[in-house]
């Protein structure tokens, strides 16, 4: 997921992994050092976008970008299903040292959330070429 944030010299682009909830919620681990959360703790509107960097340029493209706000969790129940939801979405580890240490790196750092209150997606397979639907929340 690209993640776009703003400070007083202009926007500010990095790339994170992502977890998305039932309820369009999507969380990402960061550390307290980075631009990113530096901005987001001074205002914590965001922009993202997501999409299939593998689609080939004749393929049916798809992706969604979006508008919210975003927030550190804290402790507690919420953070604690975000962190699982989130550790299965980026999964794939077959090594169990390598997940260790990525669960050790993640308790260290910031767990946040990120609520929608726009976005567009597009799904030309769905949808046909170039029609973007969007939802408001």
């Amino acid at each position: 997921m690209s993640l776009a944030t703003i400070c007083e010299k202009g926007p500010w682009m990095c790339t994170v992994f992502y977890a998305v909830s039932d309820e369009f919620a999507l969380y990402f681990v960061s550390h307290d050092g980075s631009e990113h959360v530096s901005h987001i703790r001074k205002n914590n509107q965001i922009a993202l976008s997501i999409g299939d960097t593998n689609q080939f340029i004749e393929a049916k493209k798809s992706g969604v970008q979006m508008r919210g706000t975003a927030e550190i969790l804290e402790q507690g129940e919420e953070h604690a299903k975000a962190l699982q939801l989130w550790l299965a979405a980026v999964g794939g580890y077959k090594d169990a040292k390598i997940l260790e240490d990525t669960k050790i790196k993640v308790m260290s750092g910031l767990l946040l959330k990120v609520t929608p209150s726009r976005a567009k997606y597009l799904d030309e397979k769905k949808f046909g070429e170039y029609i973007a639907k969007e939802i408001a929340f």
